[in-house]
């Protein structure tokens, strides 16, 4: 059984260009979308752009086309997003799709909580004012009129009744302001001689952050309450604009000098735990709500795995399963049997709301155990074992080891046939052969079989005689045995025990070819003599003399006749 407990963590999206490849995590439960800066190559650019000279709003979802977009602000429900286009605002689906101008000489989009109406900032009486319209463009509402409002975005309070801006009050002296939405009520939070800038309301309505240049040239981030009061630094001192809350209040992302050109960065509302976004960025927009993470584990017993994502999270509406193997599953938890061993790349995507998808991605290697098998043939102690049963299923072939059961491991190689060996036993019994299968994952499977050998059957295959030597009354004979077993193969280490004439009974000892000889000298010139095989004795053989023969029929395989040639 195989048990993985790594946990792949992967967040992507739907139809997002490749500026999504510096999209971070900029919060532990939210996504940023950012203006980027990039290079436009339309009428050429060199090997490297050292300046960049467009614009494009990038989003979890999307990318659109620049080169002068900017300012992304989303709509609280994530199913809108408006923007600047050259000098004109659009609204559109959060996955791109049907944009449509919605007011011209315009900026600093920033949608109201309740979703009902767009602040922006336009200039189109001649001097710049802080205007509202519905979200379609209609019912444009001037909200200041001649009271200082500066170019920038302008925030709204949680409520949506109030909104919070640049103002000049002081001409010269940029601060913070807030006005009603009917244009009533205005009030200066700030009257600092340094600069004010960039108002943020957080979520719970009782903070604002702003970019301040009250505690030195650059202008750092500082927090206030919602009255002005309460002035305080942010992080000891970070340089940044743009400030924007994530949703749930507890971070600021923010724009500041970037290693290359403007980057994005993100700190907790408490001044520290700052974080790099990215480079090339700006404007950063906070996505509503919470961040899809796609988290996956998996543990297989075989060829059979089960995979969770329980431990995802984010408004998850969906789970998809691919097992790469061309199947695919739904649902939190599944299971999948997969057909063979191999590695497999699987990814689980979960879906979400407006298109929102984040993918975690992992392999399963699985691997099917060996299988173990083999056949025996045993003539005499003599045993042939055959392994070419054996097998992995996953390709490569299994190493194998012995136990032949009487405390021996070793073979002796069959030529002709790689799967095969000898093994020779060295008493009668009954042993049990175990054959040991291991594939390349150490997964081993085993097979045993039990054999009883006995001692073979042998007897004379052939006897040849000749004569060896002629003296003037008498000459020499000489008797060569050669001793085969069952199989008519020679067998060596044979004590084979014969007469001459019915005398005395000498022996001789067969060697590898199975052979041995005999000799006679001393025959009388004129007489013949006779010789025959009274036994045989091998400790793997027994004598079985009713199969004696000779192949060459010249003599009956126990005794022959041999007259002087």
């Amino acid at each position: 059984m195989q048990r993985f407990t790594l946990i792949v963590v992967a967040v992507a999206w739907a139809a997002v260009t490749s500026a999504d490849a510096r999209l971070g995590q900029a919060s532990p439960s939210y996504a940023l979308g950012y203006t980027e800066i990039y290079c436009d190559c339309s009428g050429g650019c060199p090997a490297f752009c050292t300046s960049p000279n467009a614009r494009r709003v990038v989003t979890p979802l999307l990318a659109t086309a620049g080169p002068s977009d900017s300012a992304a602000a989303w709509s609280p429900d994530g199913e809108k997003v408006a923007y600047v286009n050259g000098g004109d605002i659009v609204v559109m689906e959060a996955a791109g799709t049907n944009a449509v101008t919605v007011t011209l000489s315009a900026s600093s989009p920033a949608w109201s909580p309740d979703g009902t109406r767009i602040a922006f900032a336009s200039n189109r009486t001649g001097a710049p004012e802080l205007y509202l319209m519905n979200p379609d463009g209609s019912n444009v509402v001037l909200v200041t009129m001649q009271m200082g409002f500066a170019w920038s975005r302008p925030t709204w309070s949680p409520d949506s009744s109030r909104l919070a801006f640049t103002c000049e009050v002081d001409p010269g002296n940029r601060d913070i302001c807030v006005i009603g939405v009917n244009g009533r009520d205005r009030l200066r939070l700030t009257a600092d001689p340094a600069i004010d800038d960039g108002a943020a309301w957080s979520p719970d309505g009782a903070t604002i952050a702003f970019t301040t240049a009250r505690f030195g040239a650059d202008g750092q981030l500082a927090t206030m309450d919602a009255d002005g009061s309460n002035v305080v630094r942010l992080g000891g001192g970070i340089t940044g604009w743009d400030a924007a809350w994530s949703p749930d209040g507890l971070y600021l992302a923010f724009t500041s000098w970037g290693s290359e050109s403007y980057g994005i960065y993100t700190i907790s509302a408490g001044g520290d735990d700052i974080s790099w976004v990215g480079d090339f960025m700006a404007e950063p927009a906070w996505m509503p709500g919470e961040l899809l993470i796609a988290r996956m584990s998996f543990w297989c017993d075989r060829l059979t795995c089960h995979f969770d994502a329980t431990a995802s999270t984010g408004p998850a509406t969906a789970y998809s399963w691919s097992f790469g193997d061309g199947a695919t599953a739904s649902g939190i938890s599944v299971s999948h049997t997969y057909a063979a061993g191999g590695r497999y790349d699987v990814a689980m995507t979960l879906s979400g709301e407006h298109g929102a998808t984040a993918t975690a991605r992992d392999s399963v290697s699985l691997n099917r155990p060996p299988v173990a098998s083999f056949t025996v043939a045993c003539e005499g102690l003599s045993c042939i074992f055959d392994w070419s049963g054996t097998y992995d299923p996953d390709g490569e072939q299994p190493g194998v080891n012995w136990n032949f059961g009487d405390g021996g491991d070793s073979w002796y190689p069959i030529e002709g046939r790689p799967s095969a060996g000898r093994h020779v036993y060295a008493a009668p019994g009954t042993y049990t052969a175990t054959i040991r299968a291991a594939d390349a994952y150490y997964e081993v499977a085993t097979s045993s079989q039990t054999i009883t050998v006995t001692r073979g059957a042998m007897h004379v295959g052939d006897i040849d005689g000749t004569t060896v030597a002629t003296q003037q009354s008498t000459w020499s004979a000489m008797a060569t045995i050669t001793m085969h077993d069952e199989g008519h193969r020679p067998v060596a280490n044979v004590v084979v025990s014969a007469s001459w004439n019915g005398g005395a009974p000498v022996s001789c000892t067969t060697g590898a070819a199975g052979w041995c000889a005999l000799t006679k000298s001393r025959i009388p010139r004129k007489a013949s003599v006779a010789f025959a095989v009274l036994g045989a004795s091998n400790s793997s053989f027994v004598y079985a003399p009713t199969g004696n023969h000779d192949a060459d029929g010249g003599s009956n395989g126990t005794t022959i006749t041999i007259s002087k040639q």
